[in-house]
């Protein structure tokens, strides 16, 4: 046998991705993760969820729900020195369009202008005809302009000319942005952030728009994000900027997701391993590389002859006392070499202030091609 290690985790802490293809995960990527410390680069923590800072709210969003609207059916808006108009009805002055159209004049002595002229326009009909719903102006010259089945980047708003930059339509936005649903979600005014030229948007998905494109954050984590509605706040840590959906955590800086379930420890399910063709291999030895400070946690293996047919095989509880030294290396010999062709492990019950920065498996690749999943 020609029994080699391999680095199977090791850049904590790994963000999930549920949608992809298994064989498609990259390092740093995992199956699940929960109640990873965000903000501990390089090492398996336990921690909680982040907090938003206290002034997170948008910079500035219109709802364009129907509330605080003017005698004419439209809502108006000021920014980037103009005021902006958004019809709430199918037909404004006589024109069907104005529904999907978002228009702007130049600043009045700082008031609502009366009566409204139009400088000009922006049609936002590249999905179809449906309405504005939601309008983020998010600074650096940008507006995002979300409708029921797309979004839309408008650059260039802070110039004195009107060379306006739309972006294409972004569709995979879906029915999200619902006028009851969103109606509901922004009692409390946090439906909606603002940051620095992006802005987020959530209500099952939540949404992130930056550059020149509309892009959903939670695309490759739909598995616990499709259920959320309500606040999305925001949280600037120690140069982390966070987008926080319920307990969906977006790592705008290090384009990161993680989940916080509110439980007492952390887990963590590895991206699972297979050789090129799914040959057979075997497992022998795990390694758990761990620093500073004292805890536990438990270990477990999963094996089988596919992705979805993996079952735990073996399984060992680590307790780590406090030491002198900083970084240790834990080595599990399993009792006999586990015979499979995918497997994958799971730390379990992660508590106290120890950290996990590596896990390791010494593997053979010229394993026996006629082992059964689990067999010795």
């Amino acid at each position: 046998m020609a029994w080699q290690w391999i680095t199977l985790e090791g850049a904590f802490p790994t963000s999930i991705n549920t949608e992809s293809e298994w064989v498609r995960l990259r390092q740093g990527e995992c199956t699940d993760i929960d109640q990873a410390k965000f903000d501990s680069f390089g090492v398996l923590r336990y921690g909680t969820a982040p907090v938003a800072s206290p002034n997170s709210r948008a910079l500035f969003f219109v709802p364009v729900d129907g509330s605080d609207v003017s005698g004419d059916g439209c809502k108006y808006f000021y920014s980037y020195n103009r005021w902006w108009k958004v019809s709430l009805t199918p037909v404004i002055d006589g024109d069907p369009e104005s529904l999907y159209r978002l228009e702007y004049t130049v600043l009045q002595n700082g008031s609502a202008p009366e009566p409204w002229t139009s400088e000009g326009h922006i049609d936002f009909n590249d999905d179809g005809n449906g309405p504005i719903t939601l309008v983020i102006p998010s600074g650096n010259g940008k507006i995002f302009v979300f409708k029921e089945n797309a979004g839309y980047v408008l650059s260039n708003c802070a110039g004195d000319d009107d060379d306006f930059q739309k972006s294409a339509a972004n569709y995979s936005i879906g029915a999200t942005l619902s006028k009851p649903a969103y109606a509901n979600s922004v009692i409390n005014g946090y439906a909606a952030v603002a940051w620095d030229g992006a802005g987020a948007h959530g209500l099952r998905h939540f949404l992130w728009a930056g550059g020149d494109e509309v892009i959903e954050l939670s695309r490759l984590v739909r598995k616990y994000s499709e259920a959320q509605t309500g606040d999305v706040l925001l949280s600037c840590n120690w140069g982390q900027t966070l987008v926080i959906a319920r307990d969906i955590v977006y790592d705008m800086d290090n384009r990161r997701i993680y989940r916080y379930s509110g439980n007492a420890y952390a887990t963590l399910i590895s991206r699972p391993y297979s050789m090129t063709f799914f040959s057979p291999f075997a497992v022998k030895k795990l390694a758990v590389c761990t620093t500073g400070g004292t805890g536990e946690f438990t270990l477990a293996i999963e094996s089988g002859q596919a992705e979805n047919r993996l079952a735990i095989q073996r399984s060992s509880k680590f307790i780590v006392s406090a030491s002198t030294e900083n970084r240790f290396r834990h080595t599990w010999l399993l009792e006999a070499p586990i015979q499979t062709r995918v497997f994958r492990v799971r730390v379990e019950g992660l508590k106290g202030d120890i950290g996990i920065y590596q896990i390791d498996a010494l593997i053979d690749p010229a394993s026996d091609p006629d082992a059964k999943d689990g067999t010795t």
